[in-house]
């Protein structure tokens, strides 16, 4: 009996729980494609792709379907609205192909009737019960002899003089120019320990009980194992200028990123006075916007702060400047940046990104300026920098790495 009960329970356990998550992309009127400043899109967007990062991120869960299916208002003939809902649906598909790896088909519903039949059942109009009426028991075409004589829009359109037409035109119809993005999704329940065995307690009578069965602990279910994630990146237009760099920038959360870059290149020709030296690093901290959202933060547009520490030595042939105190380290005197930034991460390849952007802030610390007489350098001022302007300039081939940490590939 004992054995039949277990068995009857681990089944329960394993069942999975089916789920669905979708988001509503809205167009303006024949428009297909996607303004993310209408109708908050970019937020509703950034929030589904928040949930759907969590969904693959979590061992306990997994995607079984995705459908895109975009529609129309009625203004327009019906071959055009259909075409219309279908290339909604495709610029649906392909903002969110980056973080839903799936073969996703498109699929055009054309004008929505039924969304408009809701909407109308829930609203106050006037002349709500002869809107209705048509739209649930007149035809969206009439035709006789071949030829289309009248239809639901062609009523619509007439009732009361045009006015009720004009009322949803104003308050429905922009609801149903949209693409909707449905998942679903099997969520596993959370494994539970195994049982402890069951003590026959003996018939002692002791004067103290209270310590009975506390040597036996309780197991804890472990915990769903989450991929730990983070880039690394190189500033190619460092590594042109002869100065090799490297990076590493880590997820924390909601778009959030903390990261650090080093730079060390140490070149010169003392026979020929020419010396191009530098090295340092910077600290940063990152808020990408989600624009175009992505199952992980490292997409789109951002905003970010820097603080950087560097010295250098640059001549050629000529007049010099050095940064830093001669002969000391980065630490002596050394010149600072700090600044804000702006840029846009583009995905390239499914593990693969290129970071464009561009830093502006103050510069500041002591340099001297110095000449070549007779094979020595002589010192000829100190000065102090002072600079507010462009800070960095960046061209970066940053690489994802950690389980799941990937922008999307089609199957």
């Amino acid at each position: 009996m004992a054995s039949m009960l277990c068995t009857g329970m681990s089944h329960a356990q394993s069942t999975e729980r089916i789920d669905s998550v979708d988001v509503r992309i809205y167009y303006k009127q024949g428009y297909s494609i996607i303004d993310l400043n209408y109708k908050d899109n970019k937020n509703r967007i950034g929030l589904f792709a928040d949930k759907i990062a969590d969904l693959r991120r979590d061992s306990l869960s997994r995607i079984i379907s995705v459908s895109v299916v975009g529609s129309a208002s009625p203004e327009g003939p019906k071959p055009l609205n259909k075409k219309l809902s279908l290339k909604r649906a495709k610029s649906a598909v392909s903002i969110v192909s980056g973080f839903l790896p799936y073969n996703i088909e498109a699929k055009s519903k054309g004008v929505d009737w039924q969304e408009l039949t809701n909407a109308i059942e829930t609203s106050n109009y006037p002349y709500k019960d002869q809107v209705l009426d048509i739209l649930k028991n007149v035809p969206e075409w009439i035709v006789r002899n071949g030829v289309v004589v009248d239809g639901r829009q062609r009523r619509l359109m007439r009732l009361k003089g045009g006015k009720a037409w004009k009322q949803m035109l104003d308050n429905e119809f922009p609801e149903l120019r949209n693409a909707t993005i449905h998942v679903v999704y099997a969520v596993k329940p959370q494994p539970l320990p195994d049982p402890a065995p069951k003590l026959e307690e003996p018939i002692v009578m002791i004067p103290d009980t209270t310590v009975a069965n506390n040597d036996i602990p309780a197991e804890e279910p472990a915990e769903s194992k989450r991929g730990f994630n983070f880039a690394l990146r190189t500033n190619a237009l460092y590594d042109a200028a002869l100065v090799p760099n490297i990076g590493v920038e880590f997820f924390l959360n909601n778009g959030w990123t903390v990261g650090g870059n080093w730079m060390y290149g140490w070149w010169d020709t003392n026979k020929r006075h020419r010396y191009w030296r530098i090295y340092g690093g910077d600290v940063e901290v990152r808020k990408y916007l989600k624009r175009n959202t992505s199952n992980i933060p490292y997409n789109g547009h951002y905003l970010g702060l820097y603080a950087q520490m560097l010295t250098y030595d640059f001549e050629f042939g000529g007049k010099g400047n050095m940064g830093g105190e001669p002969g000391g380290t980065l630490w002596d005197r050394m010149n600072y940046v700090v600044a804000a930034e702006y840029g846009y991460s583009l995905p390239v390849a499914h593990r693969l990104n290129i970071d464009f952007g561009i830093g502006v802030g103050f510069m500041g610390g002591r340099y001297y300026e110095y000449e070549p007489i007779d094979g020595h350098c002589v010192w000829q001022a100190t000065k102090q920098r002072k600079w507010f302007g462009p800070t960095k300039a960046e061209i970066s081939l940053k690489w994802l790495i950690g389980r799941g940490n990937t922008n999307g590939r089609k199957k």
